[in-house]
Parts: structure tokens; sequence; C-alpha cells
């Protein structure tokens, strides 16, 4: 599979632009053709690679994203008084996960919320304090597919940091944005990379903000330094652990 990687204008932010047009293509289109190609590649059978020395892709890429869970949560999931993470429920999304025998293992990662709109009660685990391995396969996939889109972006020869974390990102707001609220993403955004402040205060109108940021197919490219920083770091190390398995 091969991406062709376009680094952004900056003129693609300014406000009140027909916009996201450049050289007669609709960049946001772009990207969501990118992000479908990106998902068929992880949905099809990864088949033995010869540059990973007979390792599958496949299992490099749950290595990966096993390492990247785990280095995820050290760096940005702070710890209670007795060394443990502290909590992220989430949904389970694989009810067949919920047997008697996770039930009992993990009955203290989980638990039952009662939906207030529909009256529907939904099971949810804390996906820092479960085992890798043991969370549930939609929860690891999700992971993987961010491993995926790293590494097919640097195997086509084409790797744009900045474009493989705009990629990664669109990716994270699928699995993760209906979990944040507003205030979650106001701590994400950095001002001074709006094209104006009133640009800047127009996006973040309070019950709108995380329409018009899950609608924003470049928001990645207005995350303040610090955030963009944990999408660089993993991405440096899934090529530096790629780079590492074909010549090891």
């Amino acid at each position: 599979m091969k991406f062709n990687f376009e680094r952004p204008d900056p003129s693609l932010n300014e406000p009140k632009k027909s916009a996201d047009t450049r050289r007669g293509r609709d960049f946001s289109e772009l990207q969501k053709k990118m992000l479908k190609e990106t998902e068929e590649g992880v949905n099809k059978l990864i088949e033995e690679d010869p540059k990973l020395k007979g390792e599958h892709k496949e299992q490099f890429i749950k290595k990966a994203g096993e390492k990247a869970h785990y280095s995820f949560l050290e760096n940005n999931n702070p710890k209670d008084e007795r060394g443990r993470f502290v909590p992220r429920f989430r949904p389970v999304k694989n009810p067949e996960w919920l047997t008697p025998e996770h039930e009992l293992k993990y009955k203290d990662q989980i638990r039952r919320e009662t939906d207030p709109k529909t009256g529907q009660e939904n099971a949810m685990i804390d996906i820092a304090n479960i085992p890798y391995e043991d969370l549930p396969p939609k929860w690891q996939a999700a992971n993987n597919a961010s491993v995926e889109v790293a590494l097919l972006a640097y195997e086509s020869g084409q790797f744009d940091t900045d474009q493989v974390g705009n990629m990664i990102h669109e990716r994270w707001k699928k699995d993760n944005l209906e979990y944040k609220n507003e205030a979650d993403l106001l701590v994400y955004l950095d001002p001074n990379k709006f094209a104006s402040p009133e640009e800047f205060q127009a996006y973040i109108v309070p019950g709108k903000l995380k329409e018009n940021f899950a609608n924003d197919h470049l928001s990645y490219y207005k995350l303040n330094e610090k955030t963009q920083k944990m999408d660089h770091n993993f991405i440096e190390a899934i090529k530096k652990d790629y780079q590492g398995a074909i010549s090891g």
C-alpha cells in the first residue's frame, strides 16, 4: 500500500475560505481516503514479511501495540498510593469478553453504569489496570491500528511524522472522542495555532467544541506541542522498532 503524503499548507487554516482545497483536491477527503485504505490494510490477513526475519507483521504489530499501551500509561496516567494506575473506565466493546472467568479475575476492574438517557446498563472496564493481553479484542485492535498506520507509512518510503501523526489522531478520534468532554479537548488545543483569536473563540464555543473537533480533519495541527510530542514519540518508537526488526 502506498500513501502520497502531502504536508498541509498553513493557509488551509485561514478562516472563511472554501478551503481545505489545494490544487483542486479536497484535503479532508484525501485524509478520509487514506484512513479508509489504512483500515482496509488492518483488516486484511497480514502475511509473513521476509524483511522481519520470519516474524509475522501481525506479531510485530501486537508487540508494538502492547509496548505503546504501557508507554502511554507510564507517561500520561498517574498512579495511586498503592502504585496502581488511576482507573480509565471504558465500554467493553466485546460483550463476549465478559466471561465468568474474567468477571471473577477482574472484579475490581469491571463496573456497570446505567445510561441516563436509555436506562440501559453498560459494562465498563478499567483499561489501565487490566493486562494488555487480556483486554477485549476491539481495544487491542484500536491500539494496533495506530501501529499499522505508522508501519504502512514507513514502508511506503514517504514517512512524514506530522502527516502520520494526523492520521493516527483521526483514528484516535474515532475510537476515543465519545469519552472526552469539552474541558478535556480544550486542554489539547493551542490558541496560537489558529489563524486569529476570533477563529479560536468560534472553535471553542461551549456546546460546539466537540462537534468542531470531530469534524475538523486537520485538528491535529491545532494541538499543543505537548500533545503532538506524544504522537511524535509513538511514531518514532515504531520506526525504531521496525528498523531493529528488519536488521536484527
